[in-house]
């Protein structure tokens, strides 16, 4: 194994575990503040302590970033299945001699999360909002943002999904979308025939779930069914009709025609993602990832 790189000034966990640099695994402790009876905890340390990168890092293992901890302490003993709405400020930045500056910034922040998520603002004045984050807007706003993180359903895992590369659960969750089509749209019709009707089926679920969506993406050897970016990954999508085509052949062709050679750039990691539907049963013959 070669010599990793150390992390220095890098305050993100995601970046530090994609990235392979040095990682001392502190995540027992993370554990410890959950199993831990208390409620709100100060952490205190030294300044260049770890103290952003730790924070970050409960960030990801509250999202369910569950691929970022494999290898690491608190990996087996998480219940990976939950997710939790994280709402993270930071004061890292500003000067707060002046009274009143802290307050401003956290409700200038918390507001900007709320506007994120589509919760509207307060209204009132500064020094009534303020007093607001002072008696626990925040706490007001996770409890706001809960119903939002359900609600967004598959679309929000979507998004977590590829940034995590999780690909066993995008497999399930494209299983769950084709079990949702009813089975009077084809009955009468040959349309689950076409490679185009499929491809058209999950461009409509992307498009409405994360941005950075491009179809048709041509390249100098043909066009790519589907193109999704999504944090420092992208993932190119090939469709094929079990019945019409041999096992494999989705991901074949984006091998053949070389369609990662146009995404390929420093820090960035493409996925060939070849997925087979079978038009008798309507479900996954196969998905099939390999990295570029």
């Amino acid at each position: 194994m070669g010599r990793r790189r150390l992390p220095i000034g890098i305050q993100t966990f995601r970046q530090i575990r994609e990235e392979g640099f040095y990682y001392v695994d502190k995540t027992r402790y993370a554990r410890r503040l959950v199993d831990d009876a208390g409620k709100h905890f100060f952490l205190s340390r030294p300044r260049r302590f770890g103290k952003s990168l730790f924070v970050d890092t409960l960030k990801e293992l509250f999202t369910g970033s569950e691929p970022l901890f494999r290898g690491l302490a608190v990996h087996d003993g998480w219940d990976w299945s939950k997710r939790h709405p994280v709402v993270r400020i930071d004061f890292s930045n500003g000067n707060f001699r002046r009274p009143g500056m802290l307050e401003e910034s956290a409700t200038a922040q918390i507001e900007d999360i709320g506007r994120r998520a589509g919760i509207g603002s307060r209204g009132g004045s500064s020094p009534i909002r303020n007093r607001e984050v002072r008696r626990g807007l925040a706490g007001s706003l996770l409890e706001a943002l809960a119903p939002n993180w359900r609600r967004s359903g598959d679309a929000g895992a979507l998004r977590r999904l590829l940034e995590a590369r999780d690909w066993s659960g995008l497999e399930a969750l494209f299983r769950r979308l084709l079990a949702g089509i009813p089975h009077d749209w084809h009955r009468r019709n040959d349309i689950a025939r076409y490679e185009g009707y499929w491809a058209s089926v999950f461009y409509a679920f992307f498009q409405a779930s994360v941005d950075g969506v491009s179809v048709e993406d041509a390249a100098s050897r043909g066009r790519l069914d589907l193109a999704v970016v999504a944090g420092r990954n992208v993932c190119l999508f090939e469709f094929k009709v079990a019945e019409r085509s041999g096992r494999g052949a989705a991901l074949a062709q984006l091998k053949a025609r070389r369609y990662a050679d146009k995404h390929r750039a420093p820090n960035r990691a493409v996925h060939l993602i070849g997925v087979e539907v079978s038009a008798e049963t309507r479900d996954l013959a196969a998905f099939d990832v390999e990295a570029a």
